[in-house]
């Protein structure tokens, strides 16, 4: 174990140096210069021998036999994940994995694999491509592997699942934590979102959608998210949505939904672009009726419309929501029918918010203030910082992409 530390330390500190000095020399050439002055090649996978104790290298994870482990000290910089361990099993994960029947092979079952992926994300590290370069770190032994899988079958391990395995493994994931973590799903409103995650591999069999953060089309995958509006917890994820499709993902969301809860008590929060105005009537017409609040799109004729509004007629609102600029604008309040929807609907035309065109926003939710729909909805931009500022990275023919 201390030569693997020294390696690895002469290896960290070497090409910098030499990089400061105008070397670009790659690793391996480096650790190929160690190995011909007498140093052996650098080992970077371990299992037990034979008396159970000390580590040797190998090419393959695993199981490992806790019960003939003998007591060891060793240093170990991310031994805070055995803070972890209690919550996993309080949160009965291990179960609701076995019940779903998740991808395993035959030397790896799907609890450890999964754990592996949890304990990964534990630490701090998005991409599964990194995991070989923890395979030093004894902590992660409570997989249940002498070390973790290797790459190649960690990022492919989503391409052996199906929809309705992660469909179901959702489902009784979210439902258990209802009832485990009930302070966490409290709030009286849903944010959902539909977003472009991009794929910048060369070799991307995925079809190409519109990134509005870079303002052309790439290749990449639509991903819709529920979130709750309080404790900012996800509450159902789906990637790979069609475009075709996207405007119909929210009546599956309703359904799965309805499973865990029973009836949908909560507000629906989205963008116009998420849904149709036929989907809208299609949640108005359920029993009970679903409520939401979105966004309308700007018409000519309803820009129109909205100009001849007199100003007297406008109310003043104020949304002290911070570091929102500007608090103070004008909204005017009306009674509207949608194309394809058979009752009526609630919509407050936005002026003076900070942008040139006025923003139309519709709910069916006739309980709520004016003030609290327009500070509902534009709370529900929590849910794209999830997008816009953190890398998401998914797995396509085992390479990971941003």
């Amino acid at each position: 174990m201390y030569y693997e530390k020294i390696m690895v330390f002469l290896l960290t500190f070497i090409k910098p140096n030499l990089f400061d000095e105008g070397h670009n020399v790659s690793i391996s050439t480096i650790n190929r210069i160690l190995t011909q002055a007498g140093f052996e090649k650098l080992h970077i996978r371990f299992q037990k021998n034979a008396n159970d104790t000390l580590l040797f290298p190998t090419n393959k994870a695993t199981n490992i036999e806790v019960a003939k482990l003998k007591p060891f000290k060793i240093d170990c910089p991310i031994a805070g994940v055995y803070f972890l361990i209690p919550y996993i099993v309080e949160s009965g994960i291990i179960d609701i994995v076995k019940e779903c029947k998740l991808p395993s092979s035959s030397k790896i079952s799907s609890i450890q694999a999964n754990l592996s992926i949890l304990l990964l994300k534990s630490i701090g590290n998005e991409r599964l491509s990194d995991i070989q370069a923890y395979d030093q770190e004894p902590a992660f032994g409570i997989a249940g592997l002498n070390i973790l899988p290797k790459a190649t079958f960690m990022t492919t391990y989503s391409c052996r699942t199906s929809e309705l395995m992660l469909q179901q493994l959702q489902q009784k994931v979210v439902s258990n934590f209802r009832l485990q973590y009930p302070d966490f799903y409290q709030a009286k409103y849903i944010n959902l979102d539909c977003n472009e995650v991009p794929h910048f591999g060369t070799e991307s069999l995925l079809s190409k959608v519109w990134c509005g953060s870079r303002g052309k089309t790439l290749k990449g995958a639509n991903v819709l998210l529920a979130q709750d509006g309080n404790s900012d917890v996800i509450l159902y994820t789906k990637a790979d949505v069609l475009i075709k499709k996207e405007t119909q993902e929210i009546n599956k969301f309703v359904d799965y939904w309805n499973n865990i809860t029973g009836s949908i008590t909560e507000t629906l929060v989205f963008d116009c672009k998420l849904t149709t105005y036929q989907v809208l009537g299609e949640l108005e017409q359920e029993q009970p009726p679903i409520k939401f609040i979105t966004s309308r799109n700007r018409s000519k004729k309803l820009l129109t419309e909205t100009a001849l509004i007199e100003e007297h007629r406008r109310q003043k609102v104020h949304l002290p929501i911070p570091k929102r600029k500007p608090q103070d604008f004008l909204a005017h309040e009306s009674k509207i029918k949608l194309k394809g929807c058979v009752n009526m609907f609630r919509q407050i035309a936005i002026k003076g918010h900070g942008r040139e065109k006025p923003t139309f926003v519709i709910t069916n939710n006739w309980e709520l203030k004016l003030t609290e729909v327009l500070e509902v909805y534009a709370k529900r931009w929590r849910i794209c910082v999830i997008f816009q500022y953190k890398c998401i990275i998914f797995t396509v023919n085992g390479k990971d992409s941003f």
